[in-house]
């Protein structure tokens, strides 16, 4: 089994690694890729190494922490373990988010979090927090509490169902449920 991945990348293709063993696994180096990165671990990810790619598909058995460079376009994330994604820039997110009935935090350092397609199913406890603007506006997101804040004071745009909600913003709210 790997136990640990240093730098890794691809400047013309697509890097797509899967880790079967369900053994933690530690990201200490940077995965980039040209067009995406399609990463699947079955244990527990940790590291403070890096993804660099414009689309990331992510399916992760034992949750964890998981950093990118930049922006990036969440294609798919799947996860049985509370998960991190944090981005030094903005994450958009245009595929499923399939929690588990776990927990997932989304961080956008310098940027927005914006859902562009897709949905949030079966994730426990959803806490976005954005430079800019939290736009997550599917109706069929799924969710039972979300905590979202804005540290630019942009806006909160929220649809869902059957949640509880808090929000921290100097700019507008939207909350929609169905």
């Amino acid at each position: 089994s790997i136990a640990r991945f240093g730098d890794i990348s691809s400047s013309a293709g697509d890097v797509i690694l899967r880790v079967g063993a369900n053994n933690p696994l530690a990201i200490d180096g940077t995965i980039s890729a040209a067009n995406r990165v399609v990463f699947t671990a079955r244990g527990a990810v940790s590291g403070t190494g890096t993804f660099s790619t414009p689309q990331l598909f992510l399916d992760l058995g034992g949750g964890g922490a998981i950093n990118v460079a930049g922006s990036t376009n969440l294609l798919q994330l799947g996860f049985a373990g509370d998960t991190t994604v944090r981005a030094d820039g903005s994450l958009t997110l245009s595929g499923t988010v399939a929690g588990n009935s776990r927990n997932l935090t989304l961080i956008a350092d310098s940027g927005n979090i914006t859902q562009t397609g897709g949905s949030f199913n079966s994730v426990v406890a959803l806490t976005a927090t954005a430079a800019g603007n939290i736009d997550l506006q599917s109706e069929y997101n799924g969710f039972t509490s979300f905590t979202g804040t804005s540290t630019g004071n942009g806006s909160i745009k929220l649809r869902g169902h059957s949640f509880d909600f808090a929000a921290d913003t100097g700019g507008a709210v939207d909350i929609r449920a169905a």
